[in-house]
C-alpha cells in the first residue's frame, strides 16, 4: 500500500495511537500502518467497523471490530463518488 502521509516519529514515540479504518479486506494497509507507529515508538491499537478474516492476506487481525462481513459493503458516504 502507498501511505501518503505520516506523523513525524517524535509525535507518536511513547504514545497509545489507535489506527482506524472502515474495513480490513486484506490486511494489508492497516498492517503496513501498524508497523510504521511501533517503528516510531507508539503502541499501536487497530479497529475497524468491518473485518472480513476470509479475504485477509495477512497474519493476524484487528484489535477490534464491530462486525464481521463476507460480501461486498457498500458505505453511504462513498457511494456516487
Amino acid at each position: 500500500p502507498v501511505i501518503g502521509h505520516f506523523p513525524d516519529a517524535s509525535l507518536l514515540t511513547g504514545q497509545r495511537v489507535l489506527v482506524v479504518d472502515e474495513v480490513w479486506e486484506t490486511g494489508e494497509t492497516m498492517t503496513e500502518v501498524m508497523a510504521r507507529v511501533r517503528a516510531a515508538g507508539a503502541i499501536a491499537i487497530s479497529a475497524v467497523i468491518h473485518y472480513k478474516p476470509g479475504r485477509s492476506r495477512v497474519v493476524g487481525a484487528p484489535d477490534h471490530w464491530a462486525a464481521t462481513a463476507h460480501d461486498w459493503v457498500t458505505y453511504p458516504y462513498k457511494a456516487g463518488g
